[in-house]
Order: structure tokens, then C-alpha cells, then sequence
């Protein structure tokens, strides 16, 4: 009888299967569920930063996907043993029956696991197909690429948020005095000195600020605020000049520059000039050498806002380009341009910490509109730009009562001398040869990027704060850090688990729908006995094949189709063989090498020394491979990405050390099983085994690595091991998948630096220092440069030039301009080159009057009272002198410059107050500061950025004040005198109001936020509170003026280079310690294992592996086990058992499984190899023996 009723495992029931296909649907919808909230919030656990991640998270993100993918792999294999099993049972139990190698010769659950998918459709057998298919995708898809779904990223958050304050323009009446040349000064530091632009601008436009409230953005971490506004900015038309020469035949310097409009400007050059560059406003003042206004062009709406662009170049005084006169031909290029200003309603972003708009978010919302000369007064922003001081002289701090002073900076150029106050603002930061502004585009632009430079800042000085907002809503941007799920693989891992839910559901219906005759689960050899106890035909088909190899057995029973029937009258099963050719294993020749017991154990290649040899080089291989990659770790702090592609990193990272641990389970797994097989057989080959662990041993029913409490039982400790280092297997993949981590880090590179110059002063270039300095100046009574460095520090925190701290400038070294970018410090070891200002403060106290001071004889060397100079000078100051209640302040050497004096070497700051200042020897009191410099220097350890701006720095040797060379302290001397001429103010004067009047003082007052020691009600400053911020700001500047000054020091030797390491900013991977330690154990625990396993006496005593029915019925066919009356004689439970030689029921002689006493058990240690590598190397070139000598007896 056939039918589908019979004994089925439970994990192929519907229950089981739809539940497994449930759990399938499951994992698949919790990753697409996972990765749709990654997606709509844009990660998982989210924080501030990945080390602020909270812990659960971190672990969850690093273990859960795999201990996942591990339970439902071990679920799986339950499934496809119990699949692989079954289908030589499924076979047996059809109507036809089935060929011997499609029935008792299969032996699935021993193939390689990648393999039986390919063998199985070959046969047809589509239960094994599907569920070793699902396996395979599992093991090497599945289980890897779990690890890789989950990654860190950064994310951006968008919140929603009230504007509270928003900035407009003042009125039109404010604005001429606020369009000053304060403007003009920091447009300078923008320019030349990389000073940030004031918030809400950029270097095309401004945007009215806005300020949100309550953004709910977490604290520390950095944002980006949107909103609509108001984008303000400015363009230049501009269009070729006519150029006429104003002498006939061509013979003047002198050309006039017609717009086309009714203007005609006329410009003479120097004819010995290299190149001249001029930019000619409309309206004129004592400032400007050229400007258009006058009879020659009126004033129109358009003419008073228009400007004159030239650049020019007189030619080479050759014969073809001299003129009658001696005069050279010109090259001129000359533009007239008019600005005009816009405005236009915009959604823009700006940053929170530094309000910068960033440039890629305006969007415009509204139209490009006109800004009109009644929201901004662009006449007087004009007027400052082509004068370069405004229109109304009013009084102010010091530093803005001139007009900048430009001309060091252009001095490189070969523009000649005066050049217009606009020319360094278009030239500034610019890398352009002068030839290059002779286009009339480049031309055009440069101006067009200045004006728009200048009218940005403007625009920051005219902005008043208004509440009332029309438009309150703004949101927020930000950056947190949390867990990102990949799309690509959390797509293919649900459409894996699709396929594999589909799998099961097919196996669940072809599994329901097999023919099953067992009566019960064929899980021991007991079992296989008590099927084929009744089945006669079968027993005597397999009599003689108990030598026989696997392949002589499947060659022999090739022939008739077997089936297993159930007989529902006796409630037996029986094997039966349809169509059977004559049993070729009981011919004479065999029967008689049969009794002669000659055959070669069978050796699978699980349980070679050559598999376990490989396999003991690949964990060597992986342990030595992670011991590398964590030395590479430590000492290079993080291994290098080999990729920035996020799938890539993934693959890399997770996948590849996944996919290793899932390689190396199926080979334990693999020989798990095996021993699994053999072990009850090795309990029969030693002798009087009992049944309980040999023929009623159940190791096969199960997933081999779940045989470990089966084992312990029964204390099979080889077995016990293996299951251990099995299930570890799991824990291996875990592991693996999660060692290695991203982590920003400092990357360290060494790099050889070499020397600006050389640390020695010029001797040249230091006695004619002061005269180099006065020939720079064009607009003010003295050099400036470090001055305007030092307001724009102090004022707006603009970085300090390269190589400058606030006590010394360094030695600079010329830092490499490749392989760099934003955020690489380099860390070196240079000279600092410094001052010590070493004042002496003279407390206050009433002045004396009418003094009379010895002048100073400079020839004698003789110096005068420096306190008692400075009083006269203070008392007798007649310039712009003030009433009443005044104060003044004096900073000053003896002389008043020129060559270098000794006298000159101390600088003198007083200040004072009077009730009367009319009165010249009136009361009043006063104190001074006195200041006696000396050099400094010493060596220091430094970090400057890719600027060469300085980060920190370390002193590392004594302080010395000479330099190494002879002549230092002279030049030194000699430094400080010509610094100290230019602290000198000529604009110092009784004053009684508070503004600054030099230098000294206008910093002062910044450092400490108060004008209360200008102020002419209060008391004078005490000296002793002005004397650390004197010696700090003299100090400073003092380093800022050799900074900006290198050529007074010796050319380089490029041989004496210094090695500098470069740090650098970047993502590398690190190495999880408890991932890493867990692998490198189990890795070691396998290496461990399979040296004892593989290395030590191995026995092969079986003809084949009993893995198959066939197998199995060959080794009990003949035994007193498959006689139908063992189970009526009594006393069976306590029969032993042993596999060996004996005598069957027929006289014959047999070797296999036999009750005792009826058997002789084999001697194992005949076919064992010897242990020891050499003498396994040995044996691989020795011919293997027979199992014993032709003439050895045996029984």
C-alpha cells in the first residue's frame, strides 16, 4: 500500500513551514520597516554625534542583525536536514518505486551544501532543490548581507522655527554718516587680510538678517537657518571708452576718455611708467588726483553715478614707437561703467555659528525689483569709493580719518604710484598678472566683484533691528548622527527573503503532497533494521556487498526500481526491488574475495590531513590577516577607507568577514555530521558496544551542531567538541561581521619642509628698513600695514597672518600645496622671533611747568629725560588744541625718525588731564609709560593649519636675546627704533571728547571695551593698568611687522630642510576590541580543535560511509540483526554489539554490524596513520596497503 499519511518530521508539517514562511515575511517587513523610518527620518537612534549614540543602539546596530540571521540559518538547517533526509524516503514511497541512486544511495545531507542544489534538480528532486537552494542563499546571501544593511552616516533634520527679530535699512537720513571709511576698512581686512564678511553677506550680496527663536535644534550641535528675506546687491554695466589722443599725430602722454553720453575725462600718464591703473569716480576732493565732474561732464542721472576704468602701458622706446617728440605709444584699455542696485525677496540659509549664507540654498521668490536712492543712498556710497574718504570730513577714531593705505600691498604689481583707492580693492586676493587686466572683461569684472564686495559691507553698517516681522516662520537644519539603513541591501535582502518564503511554501506543498510509507523517523540504525527486518529480497540483494565501495554498490544495484510498502494488516513496511537483474555481488569471484576480507577503508575527504591542513592555514591565515590589521590600526590610527562608496564600505567591511565565517561553518557542520555518522560506528569497531550508543544513537536526526546535549550524554567528547566548535561557528559570524567600524580620526603623514628664509637679519635691509617703509606710503604719514593687521585682529578676530602668534613670529617653512585640504594642521619644530616691550610704568602725578630739557646730542650719545620731553612736547602742543576740561595722549620717540638713533630705542606713552587746556603751563596731571624693548627668541614646537596660521605652539629651549651671529643685537636695536617712529601720531592733541588719536590708544580701547582712558572727565589711566596691554599690543606688533616684512631677513639655505608631520582629518576604520577578541578566541579554538582532530591517529576502518541505505543495509544484510526472529528471542536489551568479521546465518563469512558474541571486532590501529607531520608527509608517497596481508587469517 502507498500513501502520503505515513511519518513525516515536524519541521516539513504546515504548521512548521507556514510559520517559518511567516518568521520570513516577518524579518522582511521589519527590515522594510526600518529602512522606510531610516528613510523619513533619516537614520535610527539619532544624536548629536555617533559617540553620544546611545549604547543599546550601538550593540543593537553592531550584534542584533546577526544573531538574527544566525537563529534563523540554524532554523533553516533544521528544515533542510530534515529535507535531505526524507528524499530517499520520499522516493521509496512513490507507486513506481525508485532507482537505487534516486532512492537508497542518496546521500544529500553529506554533500557540500553549495553543491546539492545543482544535484538535486539534476534528479528532480525538488524539495532538496528548494530547501538546499534556500540554505545556500542563507549561508552565503542572506547571513553577510544582514551585517551590511545597517551603517552610520550623518543625517539632516529639518525643524520649524518663529523669527523673532529681522534687520531693515535706516533711513535715508542716517546713512551718509554711517557710509564712512569704516566700511573701507574692513572691506580692506575682507580683502587683503581674509577677515570673514560681517553676517548675512557674502561677496556678491547682503541679505537683511534674521534671527529665529525656540528651534528646538539640540544643544551643541550646528544648524542652518532658512527664511524669507530680502537679497540687496549691486552690478556694473559697463562698455568700451572712446580713447582720443588729445595732441595731434599721436605726440601726447594726455588722451581723452569719451562715454558716449556727453563725458569727456582727459588722463595724462607716465610715460615712464610700467603700467598704470586708475579708477575715476564722478565727484572729486583733496584725496583724488582724477575725477570726471566739471564743465566737460555735467551731471545727469545717470553721469553722477558713473565711474572710469583704465588700465595702461606705455610702450618700449624703440625707434617704430617713439613719437616726433620722444614720447612712447600707449596700450590703453578703458571702460565706463555704471553700478545699479537691486533687491529681491528670497528663501535663504544661513549658518547658525557664523550667519554665512550659504550660496547653493537662495531661491527666489519674488522679482528682481530696483533699489531706489530712497532706500539707499548710493551717491554716498560712490562718493567713499572713488575718493576713498567721505564727503563730510567729520571727526572719528583715528584709524578712519585717512584713507586706507593700499600701496604696500600693490607693490609687487609694477602699478605706478598713486594708484587709486578702488585698484587695491579690485586686485585684492587676487592671483592675476597685471597684463591680464588689459581685457576689457577681466577689467570689467574686477571692479564689478569690488563694487559688489564693498556694497555688501555697506550694506552690514546700515542695518537697524526691527521685532515686527511680517513673515515670523523660519526652520531650522541640522546635522545628527545615528544609524542609516542601505537601501540597495536592505532590497536584496527582502527580495532574498522573498524568494526563500516562496521556497518554503513549495516545499511545504510538495512535502505535503510526497508519498511517505514509514512508520516511524528512520533515525538510528535500529530503525533502518526494523524497516527492512521483513524485506527478504533485499537483505539477500545487499548478502554479499559488505566489502563493497560505495560506487561497486551503486553499479551493482543499478538494475530494478525499489519501493517501500506498508502492510496495514501487520502494521509492518517492507523494502521490496521491482525487476532486479541477477546480484552480480554474489558471483563466485566476489564471494570469494569477500571471504577473503580484502578491501580499502574508505578515507572522506572531510577527514583527510590534507583538508585539515587547509583548513588549519586559512584560520592561521585569518588570525594572522586581523592581528595585522589591528597592529596597522594602532599604529596608523585607523586603517585607510579603500572606497568612500557606502555599499562599497559595507561590502568590504561586513560582508567579506560574514562570508568567510559562513565558509568555514559548512566544513565544521560538514565534518560535524560526519562523526555524527561515524560514531556510533566506532562504538561498534571497538567492541561489545551498548545500543543506546550505537544502533539507537540518534546524532543524525538533527542538525549536527544541536547534537551537543546527545553527546554529553552519551560522553562522546570528540563529538561534544565538534558540536561546540560548530554552534561557536555562529558566534564566529557574529563577530566577524561586526569588527570592523568607521570612526573619524587624525591621520599622521611626514613631510619635508624647506625655509622661507634664513633666521638672520640682512644688514642692508635692516639699516634701510624705515626708508623701504616711508617710499610704500601714499595716503598717510606713516607705514600702516601692521597696524591695519592688528585693528581687523582685535576689532572682528580675523586670524593673525601665517606664522604669527600674539608673542612671536616663527621662523616660516614653505608648506606643500598638494594632498591638502580644509582642517590639516601641521605639527614642526621652528624658531620664534619675538620682543619683550619691558615698560616701566611712571604712576600719575602733577606736571611740572615751564621745564627746559637739554636737547638730545646724538653725536655724544647723550640722550634727553625722556618723562621730561614728553611733558614739554604735551604742554606746548598747539595743534588743534581744545577748551576747557581736555585730555591728551602722547606716544613718541626722542627724535622724530628718519635714520636710525640710540636715543630712539626707548618709546614713551603718557597720558593726561587738564580743567583748562588753553592754559599752556595750567595745572595738570598725568602719568607715562616708558618702554626699553629687547629681542627674544627661542625654539618652540609649533602646529599651524594649511595657512601657516599658528594653532598652538610649545617653547622648547631657553630664551635667548640675540639671534646666532655677531651683528643680532645691533639689528635688533636697530628694529626697534625704526618700529618705535612708527608708532609716532601726528594727530595727538588736547582733545575733550573721547575719540582715539593714534594707534596705541585706539587699540587699548578696543581691548578693553571702555573709552574711559580717553575720556577727558575722568581721572587719567593708571600706567601700572596700562602697562599689560601696552606690552601685550607693542608686542604684537611688533611680530606682525616682521611678518609682513621677510625680506629684511637672509635668503634661505634650501639644504636645511626640518621634517613636519601633517595631521589630517579623515574616516578610517577602526577594529571593535570585543568583536575583535571573540573572533581571534573562536578562530583560535578552531585552529586548536583541528590540530587535535586532524593531527593526531586517524582510523579508517569502514569500506564506505554508511550515509545511505544502501550503505547500511550492506553492513546488517547478512548479521543475526536483520533476522525477523531477533526481536522474539529474549534478553535484547542487554545485547552488545560490534562491528567486525563474523560468520552469517548462511555459513558464510562477512564483515559489519553483528550481536556479540558472533563477531571478531576489527583492529583499528592497523589502518591508522601514524601521527606526525613528517610521517604524514611520507604517506602521501607510500602505496596504501590493504587492509591486511593476502596470507593472514582472520577468523
Amino acid at each position: 500500500m502507498h500513501s502520503k499519511d505515513g511519518w513525516k518530521p515536524l519541521s516539513l508539517s504546515v504548521p512548521v513551514l507556514v510559520t517559518l514562511t511567516a518568521f520570513t515575511l516577518l524579518i522582511a517587513a521589519s527590515i522594510e520597516t526600518i529602512a522606510q523610518r531610516s528613510k523619513a527620518q533619516g537614520g535610527l537612534a539619532l544624536s548629536p554625534s555617533l559617540d553620544e549614540m546611545p549604547r543599546y543602539a550601538w550593540l543593537a546596530y553592531l550584534y542584533v542583525p546577526n544573531i538574527v540571521a544566525v537563529i534563523y540559518s540554524t532554523l533553516w538547517s533544521w528544515v533542510d536536514l530534515d529535507a535531505k533526509r526524507m528524499q530517499p524516503w520520499f522516493e521509496l514511497s512513490k507507486p513506481q518505486g525508485a532507482t537505487a541512486k534516486d532512492s537508497i544511495f542518496l546521500d544529500y545531507p553529506y554533500d557540500f551544501v553549495a553543491f546539492v542544489p545543482f544535484r538535486a534538480a539534476r534528479r528532480k528532486h525538488w524539495p532538496v532543490f528548494f530547501s538546499g537552494t534556500a540554505m545556500v542563499i542563507v549561508f552565503w546571501l542572506i547571513t553577510p548581507l544582514q551585517s551590511a544593511i545597517l551603517g552610520t552616516d550623518s543625517v539632516v533634520q529639518k525643524v520649524d522655527a518663529q523669527v523673532g527679530v529681522r534687520s531693515e535699512l535706516q533711513a535715508l537720513q542716517q546713512q551718509e554718516t554711517l557710509l564712512n571709511t569704516e566700511i573701507l576698512n574692513t572691506g580692506y581686512a575682507i580683502g587683503w587680510l581674509d577677515q570673514p564678511y560681517p553676517p548675512f553677506t557674502t561677496s556678491s550680496y547682503a541679505l537683511l538678517p534674521f534671527y529665529l527663536e525656540d528651534t528646538s535644534v539640540p544643544a551643541m550641535v550646528q544648524s542652518n537657518w532658512t527664511a524669507n528675506t530680502t537679497k540687496l546687491s549691486t552690478e556694473l554695466s559697463c562698455w568700451p571708452a572712446d580713447v582720443v589722443p588729445k595732441s595731434p599725430k599721436n605726440t601726447s602722454t594726455s588722451f581723452y576718455f569719451l562715454n558716449g553720453q556727453g563725458c569727456n575725462a582727459t588722463i595724462g600718464f607716465n610715460q615712464w611708467a610700467n603700467y598704470t591703473m586708475l579708477y575715476i569716480g564722478y565727484y572729486g576732493s583733496p584725496y583724488s588726483d582724477f575725477w570726471l565732474g566739471g564743465p566737460k561732464c555735467v551731471e545727469t542721472a545717470n553721469s553722477t553715478h558713473q565711474f572710469l576704468a583704465i588700465w595702461a602701458k606705455p610702450g618700449p622706446f624703440s625707434a617704430e614707437n617713439v613719437t616726433d617728440i620722444g614720447t612712447p605709444q600707449f596700450n590703453i584699455t578703458a571702460i565706463y561703467c555704471q553700478p545699479r542696485y537691486y533687491k529681491q525677496q528670497v528663501l535663504a540659509t544661513v549658518e547658525s555659528s557664523t550667519l554665512k549664507p550659504v550660496n547653493s540654498s537662495i531661491r527666489p521668490v519674488g522679482p528682481i525689483e530696483p533699489l531706489t536712492e530712497q532706500e539707499f543712498n548710493s551717491t554716498a556710497f560712490e562718493f567713499l569709493l572713488g575718493n576713498g574718504i567721505t564727503d563730510v570730513i567729520t571727526k572719528r577714531d583715528y584709524p578712519f580719518i585717512s584713507v586706507v593705505e593700499q600701496q604696500p600691498r600693490l607693490n609687487d604689481t609694477g602699478i605706478d604710484r598713486p594708484a587709486s583707492n578702488m585698484v587695491g580693492y579690485a586686485l585684492a586676493g587676487r592671483d592675476l598678472p597685471v597684463t591680464a587686466y588689459s581685457d576689457p572683461k577681466t577689467l570689467a569684472k574686477v571692479y564689478g566683484d569690488a563694487h559688489r564686495h564693498l556694497f555688501s559691507v555697506a550694506i552690514n553698517q546700515l542695518l537697524i533691528n526691527n521685532t515686527e516681522t511680517s513673515e515670523p516662520t523660519g526652520s531650522a537644519e541640522f546635522y545628527l548622527y545615528g544609524v542609516v539603513v542601505s537601501r540597495v541591501f536592505a532590497t536584496i535582502v527582502e527580495s532574498l527573503l522573498g524568494v526563500i518564503a516562496c521556497f518554503t511554501l513549495l516545499l511545504m506543498w510538495l512535502s505535503r503532497n510526497s508519498w511517505s510509507n514509514l512508520p516511524h523517523n528512520p533515525s538510528s540504525l535500529r530503525r533502518y533494521i526494523d524497516i527492512t527486518r521483513d524485506s527478504p529480497e533485499i537483505l539477500r540483494q545487499f548478502r554479499g556487498s559488505d566489502t563493497a565501495d560505495e560506487k561497486t554498490l551503486i553499479k551493482e544495484s543499478e538494475k530494478g526500481n525499489y519501493k517501500l510498502l506498508y502492510d496495514t494488516s501487520s502494521n509492518s513496511v517492507r523494502v521490496t526491488l521491482d525487476n532486479a537483474q541477477p546480484n552480480t555481488l554474489e558471483s563466485p569471484q566476489r564471494k570469494q574475495d569477500s571471504q577473503r576480507g580484502f578491501y580499502d577503508p574508505v578515507q572522506p575527504w572531510i577527514l583527510k590531513r590534507r583538508t585539515g591542513t587547509l583548513l588549519v592555514i586559512a584560520l592561521i591565515a585569518a588570525i594572522t590577516i586581523l592581528s595585522y590589521f589591528k597592529q596597522q590600526e594602532s599604529k596608523l590610527n585607523g586603517l585607510k577607507r579603500p572606497s568612500n562608496n557606502f555599499e562599497v564600505l559595507q561590502l568590504l567591511e561586513n560582508y567579506i568577514p560574514t562570508i568567510f565565517a559562513t565558509l568555514i561553518e559548512p566544513l565544521w557542520i560538514l565534518l560535524n555530521r560526519t562523526i555524527c555518522v561515524l560514531q556510533p560506528f566506532k562504538e561498534l569497531w571497538e567492541g561489545k558496544a551498548r545500543s543506546d550508543v550505537s544502533i539507537d544513537a540518534t546524532y543524525t536526526s538533527i542538525p549536527p551542531q544541536l547534537v551537543l546535549w546527545r553527546a554529553i550524554k552519551s560522553r562522546h567528547l570528540t563529538l561534544v567538541t565538534l558540536c561546540t566548535v560548530a554552534l561557536l561557528a555562529n558566534v564566529l559570524s557574529v563577530g566577524l561581521s561586526s569588527v570592523f567600524n568607521e570612526a573619524p580620526t587624525v591621520a599622521v603623514y611626514t613631510e619635508t619642509l624647506q625655509p622661507a628664509f634664513a633666521p638672520q637679519f640682512d644688514n642692508s635691509s635692516v639699516y634701510n628698513f624705515e626708508s623701504y617703509m616711508v617710499q610704500n606710503i601714499i595716503t598717510t604719514a606713516g607705514y600702516r600695514d601692521h597696524y591695519y593687521v592688528a585693528l581687523a585682529n582685535i576689532s572682528s578676530g580675523t586670524t593673525l597672518p601665517p606664522w604669527v602668534s600674539k608673542d612671536f613670529f616663527f621662523h616660516r617653512y614653505d608648506l606643500p600645496q598638494i594632498d591638502q585640504k580644509k582642517g590639516d594642521i601641521y605639527k614642526l619644530q621652528t624658531r620664534g622671533f619675538g620682543v619683550s616691550a619691558n615698560c616701566t610704568p611712571i604712576p600719575s602725578y602733577k606736571w611740572p611747568a615751564n621745564l627746559t630739557v637739554p636737547e638730545t646730542d646724538e653725536k655724544s650719545g647723550k640722550c634727553a629725560d625722556l618723562v621730561d620731553t614728553a611733558i614739554v612736547n604735551m604742554r606746548e602742543n598747539h595743534f588743534d588744541r581744545s577748551t576747557g576740561v581736555s585730555a591728551i595722549e602722547y606716544i613718541a620717540t626722542l627724535t622724530s625718525g628718519g635714520a636710525p638713533q640710540p636715543c630712539d630705542l626707548p618709546l614713551t606713552l603718557g597720558w593726561g588731564r587738564t580743567t583748562i587746556a588753553t592754559q599752556m603751563n595750567g595745572s595738570i596731571f598725568g602719568g607715562f609709560v616708558v618702554c626699553r624693548p629687547y629681542f627674544q627668541t627661542a625654539m618652540f614646537n609649533v602646529t599651524v593649519d594649511i595657512s601657516g596660521h599658528i594653532l598652538e605652539y610649545n617653547q622648547t629651549s631657553d630664551m635667548k636675546s640675540a639671534l646666532d651671529y655677531p651683528e643680532s643685537k645691533t639689528h635688533t636695536d636697530i628694529l626697534f627704533e625704526q618700529a618705535n617712529h612708527q608708532w609716532r601720531s601726528f594727530n595727538n592733541h588736547w582733545h575733550n571728547n573721547t575719540l582715539s588719536n593714534d594707534w596705541m590708544n585706539h587699540f587699548i580701547m578696543l581691548l578693553t571695551g571702555s573709552r574711559a582712558s580717553l575720556d577727558p572727565s575722568g581721572p587719567p589711566p593708571e600706567p601700572k593698568d596700562m602697562l599689560p596691554m601696552v606690552e601685550y599690543l607693542y608686542g604684537q606688533l611688533f611680530v606682525i611687522l616682521l611678518s609682513l616684512n621677510e625680506h629684511i631677513f637672509v635668503k634661505p639655505d634650501t639644504s636645511n630642510v626640518t621634517t613636519a608631520t601633517r595631521h589630517t582629518q579623515e574616516v578610517r576604520i577602526f577594529m571593535e576590541n570585543a568583536s575583535l577578541y571573540i573572533s581571534i578566541a573562536v578562530l583560535g579554538l578552531n585552529i586548536i580543535v583541528a590540530l587535535g582532530f586532524y593531527f593526531r591517529s586517524v582510523a579508517f576502518v569502514l569500506p564506505r560511509m554508511p550515509t545511505t541505505l544502501g550503505s547500511i543495509l550492506a553492513y546488517i544484510a547478512p548479521s543475526r540483526l536483520a533476522s525477523s526472529k531477533l526481536k522474539q528471542l529474549p534478553g535484547q536489551d542487554s545485547r552488545t554489539f560490534s562491528f567486525g568479521r563474523y560468520v552469517g546465518l548462511d555459513g558464510r563469512s562477512y564483515i559489519g554490524v553483528e550481536l556479540d558474541p558472533y563477531v571478531v571486532p576489527v583492529d583499528p590501529s592497523m589502518r591508522k596513520y601514524k601521527s606526525g607531520l613528517v610521517a604524514w608527509i611520507g604517506s602521501l608517497f607510500r602505496k596504501r596497503e590493504k587492509y591486511m596481508a593476502k596470507n593472514e587469517t582472520w577468523l
